[in-house]
């Protein structure tokens, strides 16, 4: 697909109004736009001078105009901060403009993305992770989210025991050192109206800047 072809598929999902604000958004007359994209306009192509900025524009990853077409699904997440799995540091994320690439099948623009501190959920998540998650999925029990109640921002399995009558968080590290989180809905009602939790959709593994997870995996 031609960088061309691509952004015509960019404003037909941007809806009403695409087209001018590209062009406010690069400054340049609207009817750039329309010859770019346009069909009949088949001996206009876009400048390369301007191929960062439209990629900037429809929140995509630096290359995705000149790409084959099997990059076409690759989209940016906003990184929100930082999630404790058993590192302690939930607050630690000074970047905010900070992003991370998903190009699975769950991608929807409500998709989040918070950086693991820890290592209780290890060998599925390591301390630094990206981890993408999807605020509109109900999680099942056996599912991992990242989950919020009041300062507390976390990352473990979703449990939730029916005859008990209670949820719980629990880690995959089995170490004493992390805890799981019960919340008994008969006597902490409260707490569980309180509680925000999102499925966990995808993770980026970042061994080549994660130290411990490449000790981890020599066994040292």
């Amino acid at each position: 697909m031609t960088p061309e072809k691509k952004v015509a598929a960019l404003l037909d999902d941007y809806g009403r109004g695409g087209k001018t604000k590209l062009a406010k958004f690069l400054d340049v007359p609207p009817v750039y736009i329309t010859r770019w994209v346009g069909e009949q306009y088949v001996d206009y192509s876009i400048p390369k001078e301007y191929i960062a900025n439209i990629e900037k524009f429809f929140n995509k990853p630096p290359g995705f105009l000149l790409s084959s077409e099997h990059m076409s699904e690759v989209s940016l997440i906003p990184v929100v901060g930082t999630a404790d799995c058993g590192g302690g540091d939930v607050n630690h994320l000074q970047d905010r403009s900070r992003v991370c690439y998903y190009n699975g099948e769950y991608y929807s623009d409500k998709l989040y993305c918070v950086i693991a501190s820890g290592d209780s959920m290890s060998t599925f998540i390591d301390n630094g992770d990206e981890v993408i998650c999807d605020p509109t999925v109900v999680p099942e029990s056996g599912d991992i989210v990242h989950y919020r109640i009041g300062n507390e921002s976390a990352i473990k399995v979703f449990v939730f025991d029916q005859e008990a009558n209670m949820v719980q968080f629990v880690p995959i590290n089995s170490s004493d050192t992390f805890k799981t989180k019960t919340i008994r809905l008969d006597t902490e009602g409260d707490i569980f109206d309180e509680l925000f939790m999102a499925k966990v959709v995808a993770v980026n593994k970042l061994c080549f800047s994660n130290r411990s997870a490449i000790l981890k995996m020599i066994g040292r």
